[in-house]
């Protein structure tokens, strides 16, 4: 039972948790999106749809720093502190929780599962990047001289390192939320008794 709970139930919400946190941030950034009147992000000439993302967001913060007028409902003051709390998202997550998060991403997202404290797939091409393991090693490669198969046979994380830098995330998530409630225009649409 132990390892049911450890390495289905927990795992299982622990894998949920990365996506759905990138998920909130892009979320979070369509609301500042709508609150500029979509403004901080022109429509592009193509008509494609216009893509709002996170990161999009930041840049555009950064690109009409200079302009005095109000965009939308967004003021120069509001545009300022979103920028400095959107700036707040990776604190206290050093660069090796960075590069944790960075691999973790890359491999839920373009190929399988990972394993934490757990292995879910040991073998796979020689050269792919996304499977090795900082400072471990492989045991061993299989091949039949056309297409080569390294074997790690450890998992890719420990829950230890990745509980800390979620951790991180969430204090860092409820920071910007909270400033971003503070916003004068949101003071109009969010109730707090």
């Amino acid at each position: 039972m132990a390892g049911y709970w450890k390495y289905k139930v927990r795992n299982k919400h622990f894998r949920d948790f990365l996506p759905k946190f990138f998920t909130t941030l892009d979320y979070l950034a369509f609301m500042i999106f709508e609150l500029s009147r979509g403004s901080l992000i022109p429509e592009q000439s193509n008509k494609e749809p216009r893509r709002i993302d996170f990161n999009k967001i930041k840049k555009s913060l950064i690109i009409c720093k200079g302009d005095q007028n109000d965009i939308g409902w967004l003021s120069l003051k509001d545009r300022e502190k979103i920028e400095n709390s959107l700036n707040k998202i990776f604190r206290g997550i050093s660069s090796d929780g960075q590069e944790i998060l960075k691999r973790y991403r890359d491999i839920i997202t373009h190929r399988y599962l990972p394993g934490i404290d757990e292995i879910t797939i040991n073998t796979e091409r020689q050269g792919s990047r996304t499977r090795a393991v900082p400072d471990r090693g492989k045991l061993y490669a299989i091949g039949d001289g056309r297409v080569t198969y390294d074997n790690y046979a450890i998992p890719e994380f420990k829950f230890t390192d990745l509980i800390m830098v979620a951790r991180s995330l969430i204090y860092n998530l409820s920071d910007i939320i909270n400033e971003i409630a503070s916003l004068e225009i949101m003071k109009t649409v969010i109730r707090t008794d």
